[in-house]
């Protein structure tokens, strides 16, 4: 018995995940480049980075949480 169909679904669904985080992190870093992501920051440290890019990306595309 082959096990190949669940080896290629695992390779799918980490392909998946990959594309999903990287397209976040681009989300993300664009919306730093244009200095939009203050509004999901505190008021505690404004003069380096403290939120990662996917978070930024996942707020911008999901505001509710």
């Amino acid at each position: 018995m082959s096990h190949s169909g669940t080896r290629n679904q695992n390779q799918n669904i980490a392909t998946n995940r990959g594309v999903s985080q990287w397209s976040l992190e681009m989300l993300g870093l664009t919306v730093k480049e244009a200095e939009l992501h203050y509004q999901y920051q505190a008021n505690s440290i404004w003069s380096r980075n403290v939120l990662s890019y996917q978070f930024i990306g996942m707020r911008l595309r999901d505001p509710q949480k």
